[in-house]
């Protein structure tokens, strides 16, 4: 049975009720009304017993307060949206990165970025596999024409060391501008033709989409559902000075996964409730793609990258040529790219690890990659 636990760090919503899976019927409206941004933060003291006003002993999918606030069901998140144990991986069937025709260096003073990445396509090739790292440390480097230093491509790959205290994964790279240390994934959504328009406004986190046409859609397809950037979005947001230069663009809003297809009423069914209203103003579109990658490991191993020698970590460095936050600038330690339903357990995040490339602390940490901590599906 799933468990309801929303996590509180995460921002509350303003927009009013919620549809929980299967319980209800979606809200939808043709209008655009929604609350002001302004009454963000407005009453959000903390109760007499130190909880949250949105998240009292009683709370439920749906509770709101009485201004129409909210805290999302994040219960979904997780691997296979946290309804499944995280597997294990099978001994016998390891490839050793150190073992011939590897021969990866787990020293650390030789770069093993190719011996690693010759043993991760193998275990593509053989349609998925551990990749084993024994303990030790394992320089890396983005090869020549390469925006990263190691690549996951496909689906059914782990990447496994000894231990969080064992095995190190070392980038030695001290630019790493619009680069990645670990990326996951081969390429953006690749979207298959198969689309349809949102047909009611939907102002209300649910599962049910009514759409114009169901036409091409069946159960366990991936879509993407996007919106164009209209002045009203912006609007709504307190945006519209800032981000008048995405006026017109289509950004994506969600990735979800069909499991129910209405012809006759015309909804399409997701796994994973919205987040955001969906207006008509906005273009709204699902789109259809190709299977994404799933079944995506790391495990086992602490991640770091060498310290940037160089100076300027100022508030707007990262546009001055040069310097360090320049050169940190949209650096990351693991980029997963078009990976369905991502699910983390993390002892200190991953997202720290980009933030120690870019602060370039005055020695080399390890950010710890806990056993099984993540798993993509």
């Amino acid at each position: 049975m799933r468990r309801k636990w929303p996590f509180l760090l995460l921002a509350f919503t303003l927009t009013v009720g919620l549809s929980v899976p299967g319980t209800q019927e979606v809200r939808a409206s043709e209008g655009d009304s929604q609350p002001s941004i302004d009454r963000v933060g407005e009453n959000l003291s903390l109760g007499t017993d130190g909880r949250s006003r949105l998240y009292p002993n009683d709370w439920y999918p749906g509770f709101k307060d009485e201004q129409g606030r909210f805290l999302h069901d994040f219960s979904y998140a997780g691997y296979r949206r946290g309804e499944t144990e995280l597997p294990k991986t099978a001994k016998n069937k390891r490839i050793d990165v150190t073992k011939s025709p590897y021969f990866a260096d787990p020293s650390g003073n030789r770069d093993a970025t190719q011996a690693i990445q010759k043993a991760i396509d193998a275990a593509v090739a053989l349609g998925g596999g551990v990749v084993y790292l024994p303990k030790g440390t394992y320089q890396v480097n983005p090869q020549d024409g390469k925006d990263y230093s190691l690549n996951i491509p496909a689906s059914r790959v782990v990447l496994k060391g000894d231990g969080m205290n064992k095995t190190h994964i070392y980038n030695a790279q001290q630019n790493m501008k619009n680069k990645d240390i670990i990326r996951i994934g081969n390429g953006d959504w690749k979207k298959t033709g198969i689309s349809a328009k949102l047909r009611k406004s939907v102002t209300d986190p649910t599962v049910l989409l009514p759409v114009e046409d169901t036409s091409g859609f069946a159960v366990n397809d991936y879509v993407v559902i996007s919106f164009e950037t209209t002045p009203g979005f912006l609007r709504e947001l307190g945006m519209q000075n800032k981000w008048s230069s995405r006026l017109g663009k289509v950004e994506p809003l969600f990735y979800r996964q069909i499991v129910g297809v209405d012809p006759e009423n015309k909804t399409i069914t997701l796994d994973i409730p919205t987040r955001y209203p969906m207006k008509l103003r906005d273009d709204i579109t699902i789109s259809q793609t190709a299977d994404p990658i799933v079944e995506v490991g790391l495990e086992d191993f602490s991640i770091a990258n060498i310290q940037n020698a160089k100076s300027g970590l100022g508030e707007d460095d990262f546009k001055v040529v040069g310097t360090a936050g320049y050169e940190a600038d949209n650096a990351k330690a693991v980029n997963v790219i078009a990976v369905a339903n991502r699910g983390f357990e993390i002892l200190t995040p991953i997202n720290q690890l980009a933030i120690q490339i870019t602060t370039c602390y005055p020695r080399v940490l390890f950010w710890i990659v806990r056993r099984t901590s993540l798993w993509i599906m």
